[in-house]
């Protein structure tokens, strides 16, 4: 420790400062810029008392916290950005399945020999729509019309549903016009 009242304080902000920023992958350099900062401000104002060289500066613990919140932003930055990329992929693959699930209805009515679910003794598929007339036994029938346009337009008022509480939740400025 030093006779200097003010190199015993920045001795002291600094080391409470280390203590803080414990941790920290920048904790030495910052420590480091500090002392380098108050010595330059010593070298320039010689006769400058210890409560003028703290003005501007927190109280350590306070200091830390803006450093540490700092350094944890990009996590969480990063990790709304995917969320906020994934939600139109997901949106997409739902009205893609609706899609298809509406459009089955219909093209069983104009070509029911070649849309449904058919089993055979090999195995089972499902045509959206074939090429030739499919052998085996179609599981729905004529049944496939009303139960894909249940399960369609409920997949439909259930995605526009969850979107519309999603809209609601959002801050107001991003849904005022």
């Amino acid at each position: 420790m030093s006779d200097d009242p003010r190199l015993t304080a920045i001795e002291t902000y600094l080391e409470q400062l280390s203590q803080q920023l414990k941790g920290l992958a920048d904790c030495h350099e910052i420590i480091h810029e500090l002392k380098s900062h108050f010595d330059d401000r010593l070298g320039r104002e010689p006769y400058l008392v210890t409560e003028d060289l703290f003005k501007g500066f927190a109280a350590p613990e306070v200091f830390a916290r803006a450093f540490l919140d700092t350094a944890n932003e990009p996590a969480r930055v990063s990790s709304s950005r995917l969320k906020v990329l994934m939600q139109p992929l997901r949106l997409a693959s739902v009205y893609l399945l609706i899609f298809l699930t509406l459009s089955s209805a219909v093209l069983k009515l104009i070509f029911p020999q070649r849309v449904g679910l058919w089993f055979n003794q090999d195995s089972v598929s499902v045509y959206l729509l074939s090429v030739s007339r499919l052998e085996g036994h179609d599981v729905f029938g004529y049944w496939l019309v009303p139960v894909s346009l249940i399960v369609g337009l409920g997949l439909y008022w259930l995605t526009r549903q969850n979107s519309m509480q999603k809209l609601e939740s959002l801050p107001s400025y991003f849904t005022s016009s």
